[in-house]
């Protein structure tokens, strides 16, 4: 069911859309402890992803570095003129706290870029299901990519530092900047969360009032 308030080029998008869980491949989710099942699912979602944002970045005119940032991966997509040299956005990517990586979430990335004329910093976080996982390892590894940008020696002023995500990555960010509210010090210039996961009960209205009708979601799948 596509509702009727949807734009008629986003409904286009939606009927020509196969959700994953009905897609021929679709087996359902491994064993939460079966992790080579999960690299694989992973895989088989990510390689298409990866090719397409190539092609993004070539048709943009836009590069990417790889570099670590406080113990962690980041990859900062970089517009052909600075246009912000000061400033910079870090990104967190979705993907359910298990999939994708900066080079899959190119598209929510790119364009920005291009269109401010901005460095952005996409967070590779640490992924579930892995041994001792715990999901403050994901927002204490943005926070410490923030602190390593922000802190003494890092190359902006907090003020100048913009944070954003969409999906998991907005719920990482409303952790993160929570985070950093309650232990004082600074906060980042802007904060922005796009359709954040915040309940993490699955007990909220939306999630049962949706629950038949969100053409992208089955809550089934995701609890």
């Amino acid at each position: 069911h596509i509702p009727d308030f949807i734009s008629p080029e986003m409904r286009e998008v939606m009927v020509k859309w196969t959700p994953g869980w009905l897609g021929k491949k679709w087996k359902g989710y491994p064993a939460p402890d079966d992790y080579g099942a999960w690299q694989s699912l992973h895989d088989w979602q990510i390689d298409p992803m990866e090719a397409a944002g190539k092609k993004l970045l070539t048709s943009m005119n836009l590069t990417t570095e790889e570099r670590e940032i406080a113990g962690v991966r980041t990859v900062t997509i970089k517009p052909s003129k600075d246009r912000h040299p000061g400033k910079v956005l870090i990104h967190v990517h979705g993907g359910a706290f298990y999939g994708n990586t900066p080079e899959t979430t190119f598209d929510r990335t790119a364009p920005l870029a291009d269109l401010m004329g901005i460095n952005v910093i996409s967070v590779d976080y640490k992924l579930m299901p892995a041994p001792n996982w715990d999901i403050l390892d994901q927002r204490d590894q943005v926070i410490a990519v923030f602190d390593a940008l922000t802190g003494e020696g890092g190359q902006y002023a907090p003020k100048d530092v913009g944070i954003y995500g969409c999906s998991a990555g907005g719920g990482l960010v409303a952790m993160s900047t929570n985070a950093m509210s309650h232990r004082g010090g600074p906060l980042p210039g802007a904060v922005v969360m796009q359709s954040p996961q915040t309940d993490f009960s699955f007990n909220s209205d939306s999630t049962w009032t949706l629950r038949s009708h969100d053409p992208r979601t089955q809550v089934d799948n995701l609890i």
